[in-house]
């Protein structure tokens, strides 16, 4: 999608001896989430949001990542199994040769329905 996600201005890298390829986004420190995007040269463009479930969706929904269908969770299998199967895709390797295959799987975040994402 055309559609640009709505980062914070800061962008570090508080830990650059063992984190080189990432940086953090310290503002959303203040909503409860960390936000870390990698910087790996894969096709991909992966970031990570850590915190409890609510801030998770709200930090998710604030950076406008539900406006983009192709925006995918990465998870495992076992981790989606009671999800629906036609939201979960394998990634290949050729994708994200980072990532262990046990956790190449996508499960779309994008729903028709925004208050089913907030149960």
């Amino acid at each position: 999608s055309n559609i640009q996600l709505t980062l914070p201005m800061t962008e570090v890298n508080p830990c650059n001896t063992y984190l080189t390829s990432s940086i953090f986004y310290p503002e959303m420190e203040e909503r409860g989430v960390t936000l870390r995007k990698y910087l790996w040269d894969i096709p991909l463009t992966v970031y990570e949001l850590w915190g409890a479930p609510q801030d998770i969706l709200s930090a998710a929904e604030e950076l406008g990542m539900f406006a983009h269908p192709e925006v995918e969770v990465l998870t495992s299998r076992n981790m989606a199994r009671q999800e629906a199967q036609e939201k979960l895709r394998e990634i290949g390797e050729d994708e994200l040769p980072t990532v262990p295959p046990y956790f190449r799987f996508g499960l779309s975040m994008h729903d028709d329905a925004p208050e089913s994402r907030r149960q």
